[in-house]
């Protein structure tokens, strides 16, 4: 197998130097005002297709709640999201998107934001 080759970017001349609590805090302070007006949407059982990142995930799929989402038109993201709840009939996502009507998709992540619930 062919190496693939990588290129290694180095950091911004304007950027600011923090450390890893501080990067985290930031990081947490940008998400904190991005869900700051977010509305609760909510899709009912098969109104959407259901991600578990690559894979089809089945309705008891266990999606904690506070897991950051892709808010998708097919393929392509319309916004990140928060899993707010996942009763038996529907799924609850927090988002600054207000159109529902163009999402056909969630796909579920990896990163825990609970701290945003």
């Amino acid at each position: 197998m062919e190496e693939i080759p990588v290129s290694r970017l180095g950091p911004a001349e304007n950027r600011t130097p923090r450390n890893r609590t501080a990067r985290r805090r930031y990081r947490e302070e940008r998400f904190r005002e991005y869900f700051r007006n977010a509305g609760d949407v909510v899709f009912p059982r098969g109104e959407v297709e259901i991600l578990d990142g690559c894979r089809l995930a089945g309705p008891d799929e266990p999606f904690k709640p506070g897991t950051v989402t892709g808010i998708n038109r097919g393929k392509d993201t319309c916004a990140p999201g928060l899993l707010f709840s996942r009763p038996h009939d529907r799924l609850v996502v927090r988002t600054p998107l207000r159109n529902k009507n163009v999402i056909t998709r969630i796909i579920g992540g990896d990163i825990d934001l609970s701290f945003l619930l």
